[in-house]
C-alpha cells in the first residue's frame, strides 16, 4: 500500500535534509556468491560533526591515507587503528548516523533475468537493489517518523563499472521522485566519488565518508561470512586468518546479532538504538527465478530475511549466536 502525505502526521521539525553515501562489495571480487550493498545517511546539519569525528580518529591513529577494510593486515597497523576508531560512529546512536546493508546471494538468483552478459547482469542487479534499499532506508529512518525528506547529495564510490551504465546515476532517483511520497532529491544524479581523498578533487570530504562506508561493509561481510577463513584464496589456514579483521568484525557482531534475531530486532530499548536507524537484510532466502518480481524488490512480500547465521563468531567462539541458542 502506498503512503501519501495525508496519511502521516508530519513532524514540526521540517524536512529532513539528508546526505546519502553508498558503497558495495561485488561478489566477483570476493570469490563468494555474496554481493553487499551499503548505505550511510545523516542530516546535513550533522555533516561537519561527522566529518570532524572522522578526522579526529585519523589523528588518533596517525593515519592520513585511504582506509580500506580489505587492506587491513596487522592488528596494530595504522589502518586497523583508524577503522577501530570509526566503528563507534556506526554503533552509537548519539552520532546521528543511520545505515543499511543488503547482502545478495547471487547463487540463488537467476542472473540472466538482469541481462544477457555478466557485466550487464551485475550492474543491473546492483542498480535495482540499490534503489530499493534507498527507498526502504528513507522510509524507515525518516518518512516513517513523520519527516519529509529532501536528499541534498547522493554520493557513490566510483570504483567499478557503474559510471559507464547509462541508467545507474539517474534512473533510480527519477523513479523515486515519481513513486515515493514525501521524498525529493535536490540533484537529479548520483555523484561518483573516488574513495581515496588524495586523488578525489571535487568532493574530498565525501571521499572520507565513502571510506567509512567501506569499513561498515567490510566488517559486516567479515562477521557474516568469515570470509578470510572460508573464501580466501590462500590454502594455509594460518595465512588466511587476519586477527585485526576478526576483531573489527567482532566489535560489530553484538549489534548485528541483535538485528538478525527475530526476538531482538524490534527492541527499541537496545543500547545500539538500531530500530528506525539501521537495517540489515539478506536476499533471497531461497532460490528464485525473479519471474514476476516487480519494482519493490525489498517489499515484505518478497523473500528478504534477517535470520542469517554469523559465521565469524561461530569460528572464534565455537558456538552459535547468543540469541539463537
Amino acid at each position: 500500500m502506498k503512503l501519501d502525505s495525508g496519511e502521516l502526521n508530519l513532524s514540526d521539525q521540517g524536512p529532513a535534509k539528508v546526505v546519502l553515501v553508498a558503497d558495495e562489495i561485488k561478489h566477483d571480487s570476493t570469490k563468494s556468491p555474496w554481493c553487499y550493498l551499503g548505505l550511510v545517511s545523516f542530516e546535513m546539519d550533522h555533516f561537519e560533526g561527522i566529518y570532524n569525528f572522522i578526522q579526529d580518529s585519523r589523528k588518533l591513529a596517525s593515519f592520513e591515507n585511504e582506509v580500506k577494510f580489505d587492506k587491513i593486515q596487522k592488528s596494530k597497523g595504522a589502518t586497523y587503528e583508524c577503522a577501530k576508531h570509526w566503528l563507534p560512529i556506526l554503533l552509537n546512536p548519539s552520532h546521528a548516523l543511520s545505515w543499511s546493508v543488503i547482502a545478495l546471494n547471487t547463487g540463488l538468483l537467476s542472473m540472466e533475468r538482469f541481462g544477457e552478459k555478466k557485466g550487464v547482469q551485475s550492474v543491473s542487479m546492483r542498480r535495482r537493489f540499490l534503489r530499493a534499499m534507498v527507498q526502504h532506508h528513507l522510509k524507515s529512518c525518516y518518512v516513517g517518523k513523520g519527516r519529509e525528506v529532501v536528499v541534498q547529495r547522493f554520493f557513490h564510490d566510483n570504483e567499478g563499472s557503474l559510471e559507464a551504465d547509462s541508467f545507474f546515476d539517474w534512473h533510480g532517483i527519477n523513479w523515486m521522485e515519481r513513486n515515493v511520497p514525501l521524498v525529493t532529491f535536490s540533484k537529479d544524479k548520483i555523484e561518483f566519488v573516488d574513495s581515496d581523498h588524495r586523488i578525489e578533487t571535487r568532493y574530498k570530504k565525501a571521499s572520507h565518508l565513502v571510506q567509512l562506508s567501506d569499513v561498515l561493509l567490510g566488517a559486516v561481510q567479515h562477521a557474516h561470512l568469515d570470509w578470510q577463513a572460508v573464501y580466501h584464496p590462500k590454502k594455509d589456514p594460518k595465512k588466511r586468518i587476519c586477527s585485526a579483521k576478526d576483531e573489527l568484525g567482532m566489535r560489530l557482531h553484538p549489534m548485528l546479532e541483535r538485528m538478525c534475531c527475530p526476538d531482538q530486532r524490534k527492541n527499541v530499548n537496545s543500547r545500539y538504538g538500531y530500530v528506525g536507524r539501521c537495517q540489515i537484510g539478506f536476499f533471497p532466502g531461497k532460490e528464485v527465478t525473479l519471474d514476476g518480481l516487480r519494482e519493490e524488490l525489498l517489499s515484505e512480500s518478497q523473500s528478504i530475511h534477517r535470520d542469517e547465521p554469523l559465521m565469524l563468531a561461530e569460528r572464534l567462539t565455537g558456538q552459535g549466536d547468543l540469541f539463537k541458542i
